[in-house]
């Protein structure tokens, strides 16, 4: 990409330019934005006064489609600091610069992936294999009864619930002393046998078979 210098005069100051990619969200996705990111120790740029070490900024970014929808308020992290925009400026010809503050951290920030208000995004991208499933029901099915089990599918990081995930269920050695008669929706149906015994109801994903979990059962007697 062709990048813009946008020339600045100052008095008695020293100007720091450093491209920099920043990731805000807009319309709830995470967008990054190539931009030039300036400082000013001490001066003027028409008539606007900046102090790096005082927690300004200017950013500077190409004109588009998504960066002209960036407005006040709108935050994003950079060089170990949070930053809110304060102003916006679309006077000069295919480039925006945003006039930014810092800000304090808050609880949806992201400081690893530089991602503020993470809360604002949709649907975020979940990583494939990076899930956690628990078999929910009993650990004990009575000779020639039947038991449900519900399976609860997890991002192991947040321990967020994942309603879209499929899996599907089997019972592993022994199995002769136990049967699945029906599953589907996230859900099984165990048929206990006639005589005492323990089996293994596993439940993987439908689309990673190396995500699963295995319950212990015990068949027995209800005396």
């Amino acid at each position: 990409m062709q990048y813009t210098y946008i020339k600045i005069k100052t008095i008695l100051g020293r100007i720091r330019r450093i491209n920099y990619p920043i990731k805000i969200v807009v319309d709830e996705e995470v967008c990054e934005f190539n931009t030039i990111i300036e400082g000013v120790s001490f001066g003027i740029d028409e008539g606007k006064f900046m102090n790096l070490q005082d927690g300004k900024i200017q950013v500077t970014l190409p004109a588009d489609i998504v960066s002209n929808k960036i407005s006040v308020d709108m935050r994003f992290i950079k060089m170990g600091t949070a930053w809110k925009v304060v102003g916006v400026d679309k006077t000069k010809l295919g480039l925006i610069t945003l006039y930014c503050e810092k800000n304090s951290f808050g609880v949806n920030d992201d400081k690893e992936n530089e991602i503020a208000d993470k809360d604002k995004i949709v649907n975020p991208v979940e990583i494939d294999g990076n899930y956690n499933i628990t078999i929910n029901g009993s650990d004990m099915i009575y000779y020639g009864r039947e038991r449900e089990f519900t399976a609860t599918v997890t991002i192991v990081d947040t321990g967020e619930v994942v309603e879209d995930k499929e899996v599907t269920w089997s019972l592993g050695a022994p199995s002769n002393n136990a049967a699945i008669i029906s599953q589907g929706d996230g859900k099984c149906v165990v048929l206990g046998g006639n005589t005492y015994g323990k089996v293994n109801l596993k439940c993987e994903l439908v689309d990673d078979g190396e995500v699963y979990s295995i319950k212990e059962i015990t068949i027995r007697s209800i005396l």
